[in-house]
């Protein structure tokens, strides 16, 4: 009987070329981690690794007036697929938005938070860091009560009583469940918000993340809290009628809007934009009140 063995130098051939593009592939995921770290430092930004009871989530800030309140931004679902159909190693975003929309916004006291197992490519992973945490389960509740946790070791970092949250596509929607569950929010905000991931993976014919909270379930219960959601025209993956959807669940008299933005064409975009458009008050907010309050002194005085 003829037994074929193949030859060794064949096989190399073969395999070195795969070993290449998954040590590349390492390296490209590591230098999105360090590029981070490297501009973090270059504006004056603060890293902690903020351990919670189920992750270790990696967090920058700047303090500039301790005491008063914090801005906390939260990243988006990062770097989700390599393809339609293949889960990424790491989920570390290639373009931290959330992070640039921090350094453009003029508060005393702001923070940047990642999502689970983001930043930690180099690092040994927590057990936890499966990639269900980033697909199917990257709003679960496990997920929502760690990012929780998070907050508020960052609120007490800042010795600040109130806090303001900001998150970016899927941080809006985690940014709009951890508000439903707090009393020391001052404001929220979405940028590019997935406020309703059930109808966004539909639309984008994705698999339905069945196991994980859903923002828009929560649109009555944060009613009355100031709030506005920022929609890109041109944006291809959350499409405008997401941020509206989610205003009319709460029905009448509630102090959300939608804010669309027709330059904004690329995530990079909203640097460039938010410097501005973050200082316009919000419904219901104190600085919207001293606004009507003194347009109307204006029109009585003769």
């Amino acid at each position: 009987m003829l037994i074929y063995q193949p030859n060794q130098q064949r096989i190399l051939r073969l395999i070195i070329p795969l070993l290449w593009v998954t040590i590349l592939a390492g390296c490209v995921a590591t230098n999105y981690s360090s590029s981070m770290f490297s501009m973090a430092r270059k504006v004056n930004w603060h890293h902690s690794l903020l351990q919670t009871d189920r992750f270790a989530l990696a967090s920058w800030f700047q303090y500039e007036k301790p005491g008063e309140p914090l801005t906390i931004y939260i990243e988006g679902d990062g770097y989700v697929r390599n393809s339609r159909y293949a889960t990424s190693a790491d989920p570390t975003p290639h373009h931290p938005v959330a992070f640039y929309l921090a350094l453009a916004d003029p508060s005393a006291n702001r923070a940047y938070l990642a999502r689970p197992c983001q930043y930690r490519q180099g690092d040994p992973l927590d057990p936890s860091c499966t990639p269900r945490y980033w697909t199917s389960h990257r709003y679960h509740e496990d997920v929502i009560t760690a990012m929780g946790e998070a907050v508020d070791q960052l609120k007490a970092q800042a010795k600040a009583e109130k806090i303001h949250l900001v998150g970016y596509q899927g941080g809006g929607n985690v940014a709009t469940l951890l508000a439903a569950r707090r009393s020391d929010l001052l404001s929220l905000r979405s940028v590019a918000g997935n406020l309703n991931h059930m109808e966004v993976d539909n639309i984008h014919n994705r698999p339905v993340a069945m196991d994980s909270l859903n923002a828009i379930t929560m649109a009555q219960k944060i009613k009355k809290l100031p709030q506005r959601h920022h929609i890109a025209s041109q944006d291809a993956e959350i499409a405008g009628h997401i941020a509206h959807e989610f205003v009319a669940a709460m029905g009448p008299e509630s102090c959300a809007e939608v804010q669309i933005h027709p330059r904004v064409s690329q995530p990079t975009h909203w640097r460039k934009a938010w410097s501005s458009v973050f200082k316009i008050p919000l419904p219901c907010s104190e600085a919207a009140k001293e606004r009507t309050d003194k347009a109307v002194e204006k029109r009585s005085t003769p």
